[in-house]
């Protein structure tokens, strides 16, 4: 990731972003459960709130000196541990009891838990925080309207006094007095607080943020933005004195000077991502000590790099910049945590939402202004904009994942020319159109992740289950869109026979379902939008292997797809008018053959004549204006003999004829009817 960086930052410095610059260990508060612990000017606890707004939680920063030392945040774990099965019964009865509002033995179970976090190792760490972590030291002279976080310090203090056996005893208190006071919302404070049933309660760590009870008799809180921006600067400006004190000509590996090999990369908080180091090469791992260095001496870097580095994620990463410069790709990078980073190497001043053309954004409605088409109408002329100014600008690329759910990977890093964009989201464009007209649902241009999704899920027994798979990654979905020659075709080649493989129950229950005329196949609410992409897929990767729908339309494979799309139709027909069924057959003769002759046409096609002599029989005799549709089928039958009759028919087929066919089978068959000059369409 440090690669990625360094180029990120320097686009920023030529552009002249501006970005804001944190101490390393001035660290934003993790996403997990957090609460206020308020302080009397006595020292002792009155009161604990829960925060909910996780966007409140993460824009809180703590001086964290070592894991788990830091002010005025810390974490801590739940305060009793259920660790005896007779506990553990006692707090499934006690969960019982309190939703009827009977809380009479919380004193029994507490006496029956393990009381936790009371080991000398354990309140060492705890003393420490309370004692500021070191950071009274490093705030001096502090203005008159930022004085509640010296006051903070001192009443933290007095806390660690008193001993962390009775801070945690006036913690215990409180949480029970909120219990009793509401046993409705008391599950919050039991399961996450007080009583831990988990085997390690250092998995359930909490995060305590300490703050003055009389907070409003200051200008500024212990805890609001001013205050911490003027601690960050105090912290910025030592650190700036440090540097200049130990100033050598020893340069790192981009020539910076002034390394430090005992400087720990820091951590960054980002969108869904979480904590992200922006390097890890731990001295637990035996290899790491193969040259004799490891952790942060194994690639030593100054201290004024680290904190630009962090600053450019810092700025790419922000929440404002969603659809601009990141978006999430959980769904499609093949891990549970994914965020795709897109930015030009000359920055605007705004940023145009270059994210948004990978990545559709999720949970909103399908809007005209949310289809790649309007999302390329958007961002291709702000591309070209850049590129008007700076004819040499590039778009540079890079995803980043947690394949464990802790260590961050760099899964893509790429760079593309701004034309090979703009080109590749016209062609992308051109190529999902390179279908005929399909019945029953709306047909529409896929994002690159979507691409990715519809193709990563298998459909099984006749599209009534589904199974995700993993086939293709995100980077596989831009590729597909920017990428051309022997890497392009090499993907396309993959995904068009994961398209079949795939995709191809789901096709044939679409199209039996239209030709039944029962109504739309039935499609899971999370997969909605599946029938209407994949035909457009198909189309895309046809496109790419140079299959364009002026000629496909008329090869083998598509007019296959035609007569099993007609013998449907007359079968429905012969049904309908000659046994008089009010209900069809669950499957049509078409539909039945098509998973054989997709395989094997010239073995499919005589089957077909087999089975079909029957319908084409009582078409053939049938009079009256009901037969009209019968009568037309057998004229497109003859139509489309003709035209096979002039080609070879093939005993095997390849990815791409299996996909002309099943397009064959779902696309609309006209023709000019002779009779009254309509335009049939069936």
């Amino acid at each position: 990731m440090i690669n990625e960086l360094y180029e990120l930052n320097k686009s920023q410095v030529v552009s002249g972003i501006k970005r804001d610059y944190w101490h390393n260990n001035f660290e934003t508060c993790p996403k997990r459960l957090t609460f206020y612990v308020y302080i009397a000017k006595n020292g002792s606890i009155t009161d604990i709130e829960s925060i909910n707004n996780i966007e409140r939680i993460t824009s809180l920063h703590k001086w964290e000196v070592a894991n788990g030392v830091s002010f005025p945040s810390f974490n801590m774990a739940p305060l009793f541990h259920a660790k005896s099965n007779d506990a553990l019964n006692k707090l499934k009865e006690f969960k019982r009891n309190i939703k009827t509002g009977n809380i009479e033995n919380i004193e029994e179970l507490l006496n029956e838990c393990e009381k936790f976090g009371r080991g000398d190792k354990e309140k060492d760490r705890i003393n420490k925080s309370l004692n500021s972590a070191g950071l009274k030291e490093l705030i001096k002279n502090t203005p008159e309207e930022y004085n509640a976080i010296n006051e903070l310090i001192n009443r933290a203090k007095f806390l660690s006094e008193k001993g962390i056996d009775q801070f945690q005893d006036r913690l215990t208190e409180i949480l029970l007095k909120h219990i009793k006071e509401n046993t409705q919302t008391s599950g919050k404070w039991i399961d996450s607080f007080l009583v831990c049933s988990a085997k390690n309660p250092k998995s359930k760590m909490i995060s305590l943020i300490l703050e003055l009870d009389d907070r409003s008799q200051y200008q500024y809180p212990a805890n609001h933005e001013k205050v911490q921006v003027w601690i960050n600067f105090q912290l910025m400006q030592k650190e700036e004195v440090e540097i200049e004190d130990t100033s050598s000509s020893i340069k790192d590996a981009f020539g910076k000077p002034n390394p430090d090999e005992k400087e720990k990369f820091p951590d960054i908080n980002l969108p869904i991502l979480g904590n992200v180091k922006l390097r890890s090469m731990s001295s637990e791992s035996p290899c790491q000590h193969r040259y004799g260095k490891a952790d942060s001496r194994s690639f030593p870097m100054s201290k004024e790099l680290l904190k630009e580095l962090k600053a450019s994620l810092k700025w790419l990463g922000d929440k404002e910049r969603k659809g601009k410069t990141w978006q999430n790709v959980s769904d499609s990078c093949g891990y549970d945590r994914g965020l795709l980073f897109v930015y030009p190497s000359f920055l605007p001043e705004e940023s145009p939402e270059m994210a948004s053309l990978f990545v559709r954004e999720e949970n909103i409605d399908d809007t005209e202004g949310c289809k790649f088409e309007a999302a390329a109408a958007r961002i291709t002329p702000a591309i070209q904009g850049i590129v008007n100014e700076h004819p040499d600008a590039t778009i540079k690329i890079f995803i980043l994942a947690k394949p464990d759910g802790f260590r961050t990977k760099v899964l893509v890093s790429r760079q593309y020319g701004s034309h090979q964009l703009i080109d590749g989201a016209t062609k992308w464009q051109e190529g999902c159109r390179n279908i005929p007209s399909i019945h029953g649902y709306d047909q529409l241009i896929p994002y690159p992740d979507e691409v990715v999704k519809c193709l990563n899920l298998a459909w099984l027994k006749g599209g009534e289950k589904q199974k995700p798979v993993f086939g293709l990654g995100i980077g596989d979905g831009i590729s597909l869109m920017v990428e051309s020659g022997a890497i392009a075709k090499r993907i396309t080649e993959r995904a068009l026979y994961l398209g079949i493989t795939n995709t191809r129950p789901l096709l044939l229950a679409l199209g039996h379902a239209n030709h039944h005329q029962d109504g739309r196949f039935n499609v899971p609410r999370k997969y909605i939008k599946h029938p209407g992409l994949i035909p457009g897929i198909l189309g895309l990767l046809l496109s790419k292997l140079g299959y364009k729908k002026g000629d496909y339309m008329q090869t083998v494979p598509f007019y296959v797809g035609q007569m099993l799309s007609l013998a449907d139709i007359l079968h429905r027909e012969y049904c309908r008018l000659k046994r008089k069924d009010v209900k069809l057959p669950a499957q049509l003769i078409g539909n039945a053959l098509m998973p054989s002759a997709i395989d094997n046409p010239e073995k499919g096609l005589s089957r077909l004549r087999e089975r079909l002599m029957i319908y084409q029989a009582w078409a053939r005799t049938s009079e009256g204006e009901e037969t009209r549709i019968a009568k037309w089928t057998l004229g497109q039958f003859g139509r489309i003999s003709k035209l096979l009759s002039e080609q070879t028919l093939p005993n095997r087929t390849s990815d791409a004829d299996k996909a002309q066919m099943l397009l064959g089978y779902l696309a609309r068959i006209e023709s000019e009817d002779e009779s009254d000059n309509k335009t049939e369409k069936i």
